[in-house]
This record gives C-alpha cells, structure tokens and sequence, in this order.
C-alpha cells in the first residue's frame, strides 16, 4: 500500500511525459504538412512562386521536395503557356483576315481584331452572338451551319450599305470524342478580288468588241472586192479607204494595249529628266490643232516660258498631254474653247487642259481612268477613240512621279490637271 501511491504517481508522469515527447516529436512534421498544404492551395491559386520548405531526410522532406519538383515543373509549364497564347494572339492580331472561335451554343469566345474591323462589330465581343455584335444574318447563319455540319463550309457573305463589301468565309466545326465543342471562322475580303475580276471580264469583252468591229469591216469589205467590187473602181476606192480606216483603227488600239501593259508592269522605259513644260506643250498643241480646227475650237496655250523645269521623261509626258487634248477635242462641240495653262504650286508644276465640253456625271468621275471605260457608251466609239488614252495618261503620269486629278461638271465642261515635281 505504502508503494502503490508512488508507483501509480511515477506510472501516470511516465504517460504524460511520453505524451508530451509524443506531442514535441509529431509537432514538428505536422507544422511541415501543414505547410506542404498551405503551398499546394498556392499552387492551386497559380501562385507557383511559393516552395514548401524541404530540410531534412525523413518522409515529410521527400515529399516536400517532390512538390517543389511539381511546382517547378508547373512554372515551367505555365510560362510557355502564356509564351505560346502570346504568340497565338500575335498572330491573330496580325492577321489580315478576320478569326473567331465559339463555343457549342454558337458564342463568341475569341475574336481578333480583323474581324471586328470586316464586320464593323461593337465591341465588346466575346461571349455574345455573332448577329448581336455584327448585325450581320449571313454569319449567324455560317456559324449555326458549321456547328451543325459534319464537313468545312465556304460561304460568301455580302455586305451592304456603306461597307459594301464581300466576304469570303471558311467555317468548320471543332469535335471532341465525338461530341461538336464548337466551331472556328476565317474571314477574307475579297471585295477588291470581285472588283478586279470584274474589270477583267469588262476588259476581254471590250477587246473582244473593239477588235472584232475593224475586223469584221475590213473582212466585208474584201469580201465585197473579191466578189466583183473591183470591177468599180470608183467603189473600190472607196472600200479600200474605209479598210485602210478600220485597219488604223486596229493597229491603235494594238499599239495602245502594249504601251498601257508596259506601263502597268513597270516595263516602259522612263528617262527623267529636267523638261521645259513650254516646249512639250507647243508641240502637243501642233499635233491636236489640226483635229480642233475641224471642229472649230479655239485652242489656246498659256504656259510661260519662265515656269520651273518639270522633272520628267519629254516624249512620255507629250503622249499625256496629246491624249488629254485629244480626249477635249472630241467631247466638247463644234465652236468650243480648249485651253492648255501651267502654273508652279510648292516645288511642283501643274499643268491643266480645260474645256467647256459636255462633262462627266458625279456617278463616273471615279472610273474615268479605267482601261476602255466610256461615259456614254457610244459616243466614244463615234469619235473614233479606243477607250484607252486616259488610262494610259494616268500610268505614265505615275511612272514619272506625277499625279493626274479630274474636275467636271456635266454641261460644264471638263478639267484634268496633271501634277509634276519641279527639277
């Protein structure tokens, strides 16, 4: 009994004693998990900058190290992440075609910013539909279409009013284990594509026409003289006149489309060189008196002979002024006035050719430089032109550095002044 009490007191310190030691010893490890936890709710967060603390050899510090390993790894793995979503969006920025992307639900969830311009689109524009940003039916339906279809869809969306434009699109759904997750969208203007192809084909049949009406004269004509016309001569004259007429008509229009293709392709060899306006001018005048005295205009000059040189190929600046009057002989009536004048304007010459001719319509100012372009689809042919000076006027004005502007008013008359630099 006298024991006992001392035994059970020794007994019961030895337990709390070995539970303190216990506490001492799994504090330690359990402060470190604590910590470990603490650093992966960071790494979770996106915070892998945070490291579990890795000292020692026991268990606890291996695994801490292996998290740090992942940490690091994940870093890693982040940084070129964000390097390639930065490439990514680079590249989409820098894109000339319009890019969006939408989920399964037809939502836009990346766009860039050649779409928002194509589509004249209000911002902002990720996660709305596309007809609530573009206003624009035709690519709402594309979308809907490409989400449901199995294959790439090509649609071609017009784009009225102001824009007036017309767009190319290319649209293919995005599948997943089977399952549509949504749709990806190429948008390309092709509106100067449409514009260029429409000039082609107006060009080829204007060709076509312009060579086959010399062509088809001039073959029944000598038709008409193999047959028996020769047997007059008065009439054989005639008809070999008329030939002779048609086939210079030819032989313009062939020179005229060779020396507008050299032109265009940079192969027209351009001398520059120091010319005196005055001098080019008088002697186009010479060359267009003749068919302005035919119809009784009064061409005047008035380019003073102390106007600076103009920086300039001579012949091919003549053949710009010599088409511009030409082009003012046949459009202005009988008893009209044609006045040639050149003025300086800051470090640049312009010369201007005048009339008080029939004009040009508003609506065709802004194709008056197209190749065979008329404003009145008769008259031109009536005068004998091959719908190709102005045109060529323009291109050669440019080779040499100049510029060439139009000013009419229709019952007005006309003005084109060509602008080049002073030597």
């Amino acid at each position: 009994e006298e024991i006992r009490g001392p035994i059970l007191v020794a007994a019961l310190l030895s337990v709390v004693l070995a539970a303190g030691i216990g506490w001492v010893v799994a504090r330690g490890p359990a402060r470190r998990l604590e910590a470990m936890a603490r650093a992966a709710s960071d790494f979770a967060g996106g915070r892998t900058a945070v490291r579990a603390e890795a000292g020692g050899d026991d268990e606890v510090a291996v695994l801490a190290r292996s998290l740090n390993r992942m940490a690091d790894e994940l870093q890693e793995r982040l940084v070129l992440l964000e390097r390639e979503r930065s490439q990514l969006r680079t590249v989409l920025e820098g894109m000339v075609e319009g890019v969006v992307l939408t989920d399964p639900t037809g939502r836009i969830l990346l766009a860039n910013d050649a779409f928002r311009r194509i589509f004249n689109a209000q911002l902002p524009v990720e996660g709305r539909r596309p007809l609530e940003t573009a206003r624009v039916p035709a690519l709402q339906e594309a979308i809907e279409s490409a989400l449901e279809a199995d294959e790439p869809v090509t649609r071609e969306i017009a784009l009225g009013g102001a824009q007036d434009k017309v767009i190319q699109a290319s649209l293919a759904s995005i599948r997943e284990s089977g399952e549509t997750v949504g749709a990806v969208a190429v948008f390309h203007d092709v509106s100067e594509l449409k514009r260029l192809e429409r000039v082609r084909r107006e060009f080829v049949a204007n060709v076509s026409h312009e060579l086959r009406t010399p062509l088809t004269a001039i073959k029944g004509y000598a038709e008409t003289l193999r047959d028996g016309g020769l047997r007059d001569p008065e009439t054989a004259a005639e008809f070999v006149r008329v030939i002779h007429r048609h086939a210079e008509r030819l032989r313009a229009l062939i020179e005229d489309l060779l020396d507008l293709a050299a032109v265009e392709q940079g192969e027209a060899r351009i001398d520059l060189a120091p010319v005196a306006l005055r001098d080019v001018a008088t002697q186009a005048e010479a060359v267009a008196r003749p068919a302005a005295a035919g119809k009784r205009h009064t061409l005047t000059l008035d380019v003073p002979g102390d106007l600076p040189r103009v920086l300039a190929d001579r012949d091919r600046l003549g053949q710009v002024l010599i088409n511009l009057l030409d082009n003012a002989v046949k459009f202005t009536p009988e008893g009209g006035r044609i006045e040639v004048s050149a003025r300086p304007s800051s470090g640049r010459v312009v010369l201007s050719v005048k009339d008080n001719g029939v004009g040009i319509p508003p609506e065709d100012i802004g194709r008056i430089f197209e190749r065979f372009y008329r404003v009145g689809r008769s008259r031109d042919r009536r005068e004998g032109g091959t719908g190709l000076g102005l045109a060529i006027a323009k291109h050669l004005t440019q080779a040499m550095g100049g510029t060439i502007e139009v000013e009419s008013r229709p019952g007005s008359g006309t003005t084109f002044r060509v602008s080049l630099p002073a030597a």
